[in-house]
């Protein structure tokens, strides 16, 4: 027997689970006729003058939020939500209640397609912007008569909140790890960013303020990352690798001698060598051996910076950082 509603159940909540990009659209066009279905019967049940704008809101929100930087994402946010409340004061202000409704479906299809993954932002921003919106809905704009439909109005958009929260439901538990994937991505890149300033750095002044702000900066970048880990195991996964780009960032202060500067370079074309390896390194991390050869590294890097470098220090130290660009290389030919 067909169940209507064992298809929407299916379509609604597929691309969790597979990618196909035929299901993907008829999943977005299916949550599309019903969302555009509550709307319409929304504004038709409801008193017309009361706002939809938590729709409005919806849509602007989440394309604000679907960057991969937070600061361009707080830019969005704040700049769409400017013109976000410009134009529904415009709507107001000209009486234009059809070309209101008539935005408020259309974005109302756009916000499907995010209403899953943001969800809880949907209803915390939505509320702050339909009260914005109830502050100018009054004919003769008195903040009295705004705070008169307060009331009203938020019930009845917390109820359409709750609503399309059900019907669209989002997956915590998948959201935790989509963004965790998003992470793993942004932690790979600043670290990588690390090694290749560092590597920069040797072709210039070793000793350059801009360039040891460069580096601080990308370390602190990637601590952060850290700092906001979901999951403990992966945190303490990509520390590991943090201690070794950090060691080797602190290289330029053990080899700021000039009469160091062959073999510094020297070690540094090594490493080069292997910086397209850079992603493999990553992945390899957590064996016995490679941990071993770090903790050699630590404990050779506290005896250099306590007694003044000497060639044989250096020399030492190239050995052993050797032995982890030779366990690299091996791993990278499937050794």
């Amino acid at each position: 027997m067909f169940n209507i509603f064992s298809v929407g159940k299916k379509l609604t909540h597929y691309y969790v689970d597979v990618i196909d990009p035929q299901l993907l659209q008829i999943q977005h066009a299916f949550k599309t006729i019903i969302i555009l279905a509550l709307s319409v019967a929304y504004v038709l049940i409801l008193k017309p003058q009361q706002p939809l704008w938590l729709i409005i809101v919806g849509v602007f929100v989440m394309q604000a939020f679907l960057g991969d930087s937070l600061r361009y994402r707080i830019y969005r946010l704040l700049i769409i939500s400017f013109i976000s409340v410009v134009g529904v004061f415009l709507f107001t202000l000209l009486n234009k209640f059809f070309w209101a409704y008539l935005l408020c479906l259309a974005m109302a299809g756009y916000i499907t397609f995010y209403i899953r993954q943001y969800g809880l932002t949907i209803t915390i921003t939505s509320t702050f912007t339909l009260f914005l919106f109830i502050l100018t809905n009054g004919k003769d704009g008195s903040l009295l008569l705004a705070l008169e439909r307060l009331e009203s109005s938020s019930i009845s958009a917390l109820f359409a909140i709750i609503v399309a929260l059900i019907i669209f439901p989002y997956r915590p538990k998948k959201l935790l790890f989509k963004t965790l994937d998003s992470n793993v991505v942004m932690l790979k890149k600043y670290l990588d960013g690390v090694f290749l300033d560092f590597l920069w750095g040797q072709e210039g002044n070793i000793q350059s303020l801009h360039y040891k702000n460069r580096v601080n900066t990308r370390l602190k970048q990637a601590r952060s990352l850290l700092l906001i880990y979901p999951v403990e195991e992966f945190r303490l996964r990509f520390e590991r690798q943090f201690i070794l780009f950090s060691q080797i960032v602190a290289l330029k202060n053990v080899f700021s001698n000039p009469s160091h500067s062959k073999i510094f370079f020297s070690l540094f074309q090594e490493i080069r060598g292997v910086k397209e390896n850079i992603v493999l390194m990553f992945e390899q991390l957590g064996t016995v051996e490679l941990n071993t050869t770090i903790a050699k590294l630590e404990h050779k890097l506290e005896e250099i910076n306590k007694l003044a470098p000497s060639c044989e220090d250096v020399a030492s130290f190239f050995f052993i950082v050797n032995q982890i660009i030779n366990t690299f290389k091996k791993r990278a030919v499937g050794g």
